[in-house]
């Protein structure tokens, strides 16, 4: 099922006890929330697309860099981070594979927000 995102969108692909696999899409301009996530690792592998990934052990301490195609970024749990679409014109297309050994580290829940081009920092 295609879930729909003010980025863009994704769809699950996998899903188990301890790890989620999905395929994002991020629009043109657009990107995440800068956020982090408190249980869970998560392993981006771009297929499509060139994305701008903002990651760090905090928002004091964050690194900006490229990441093009077969790239694969992992995100530790707890790291600040954040992936942008940098076309004008092509979806951004990643693969992302959440990663925990706790039941309750795999839930669409497990997001601090810190700054949201769309009004959704808590």
């Amino acid at each position: 099922m295609l879930i729909q995102k003010p980025w863009g969108n994704y769809q699950v692909l996998l899903e188990s006890d301890h790890y989620v696999v999905k395929e994002l899409r991020l629009f043109p301009e657009q990107q995440f929330s800068l956020q982090k996530h408190e249980h869970r690792i998560e392993e981006w592998t771009i297929l499509e697309g060139i994305g701008l990934i903002t990651l760090g052990e905090s928002q004091e301490q964050t690194s900006t860099f490229v990441s093009g195609e077969r790239s694969r970024v992992m995100v530790p749990q707890g790291y600040i981070h954040r992936l942008k679409n940098t076309s004008k014109n092509n979806d951004l297309v990643v693969l992302e594979i959440w990663w925990s050994r706790k039941e309750n580290g795999l839930s669409e829940e497990d997001i601090i927000r810190y700054e949201d081009d769309y009004d959704r920092v808590c």
